[in-house]
């Protein structure tokens, strides 16, 4: 975003003070937080770290994902074996991540809040707490266990609120091959699993959730990520004024940028100075960026 900037000087009988105004001005933020949901617990575990599959990679992914690309304070609300291995904290750690291992910790969103993402496997929360965890920011990992009553009943009261659900179906066995775009992906061609649970995406339609790797029809991962919101702030005129000297001539100029073009003519008209407020009124061109402007002395009427 460009910031309104203000000079001037003095040369020669010239006066000029030069303004630029920034014309259009966005504000972004992003409110919500992202999930990330995997169809099996193995695809983490110790088990799971083994050619060609690239769990490392593949965590350290979506830590990046869930923090922008900074260290980031994660906790594993979990007892099952694909949070809680060595190969994955050694990855964490080594990658400048904390994570917490702890089913006791409290469940208070000031509490959740202060981790940049929940990882859950197995040990259920209320879907209510995670809603509202992930409508508060936290970004949120959730791994079945491959038993799709289970899955289901603990968790698709939560996805369900963001498009997604675990399904009644299994998924096989296997060193999945993985053929996605999306950053999560990025260096992993393989992800380990054993009997997980069908991912499915009950709005297609909905860009916000999908499943992006499948096998045999079977959703394998999936993920949510909120739709960016942008505020714009447009003006639609500028006042520029100034206090006049008697018997003083003035005509105000711009361009659009200091370096790349010639100052123009802001109308024909020389105004005549009697020591009073002058004002003029430019309307702002939608799509131009800046505009620069001065106020030139001895101005000498124009035909």
């Amino acid at each position: 975003m460009k910031y309104s900037h203000l000079s001037s000087f003095v040369r020669a009988g010239f006066l000029a003070v030069v303004l630029a105004l920034p014309f259009g001005l966005v504000s972004t933020s992003l409110a919500a937080g992202r999930i990330v949901v995997a169809h099996d617990d193995l695809v983490l575990a110790d088990t799971g770290f083994h050619e060609p599959s690239d769990p490392a990679i593949f965590a350290k992914n979506v830590a990046a994902w869930f923090t922008g690309g900074r260290a980031g304070r994660f906790l594993a609300y979990s007892d099952n074996q694909g949070l809680t291995g060595a190969s994955l904290i050694s990855a964490m750690v080594s990658a400048g991540h904390t994570w917490v291992v702890s089913t006791s910790t409290s469940l208070a969103l000031s509490n959740l809040l202060t981790f940049d993402g929940i990882f859950l496997c197995g040990h259920p929360i209320a879907s209510d707490v995670l809603s509202n965890y992930v409508n508060a920011g936290g970004n949120v990992y959730l791994a079945g266990v491959g038993v799709a009553s289970d899955d289901m009943a603990k968790w698709n009261p939560f996805l369900q609120e963001f498009g997604l659900g675990f399904s009644d179906l299994g998924t096989g066995v296997g060193d999945f091959p993985v053929a996605s775009t999306h950053p999560i992906f990025a260096g992993v061609d393989h992800l380990y699993g054993v009997n997980g649970t069908s991912l499915v995406d009950l709005q297609p339609s909905n860009a916000t959730n999908r499943v992006l790797v499948s096998s045999g029809g079977k959703g394998l991962f999936a993920v949510w990520q909120p739709k960016e919101l942008r505020l714009r702030i447009r003006v639609s005129q500028v006042e520029l004024c100034w206090d006049s000297d008697s018997n003083t001539t003035y005509r105000v100029q711009y361009r659009s940028a200091l370096t790349t073009n010639a100052w123009l003519p802001f109308g024909t008209n020389c105004f005549v100075g009697d020591g009073s407020v002058k004002c003029v009124y430019d309307s702002v061109t939608l799509g131009e960026p800046q505009r620069f402007y001065r106020l030139a002395t001895n101005c000498v009427p124009q035909p």
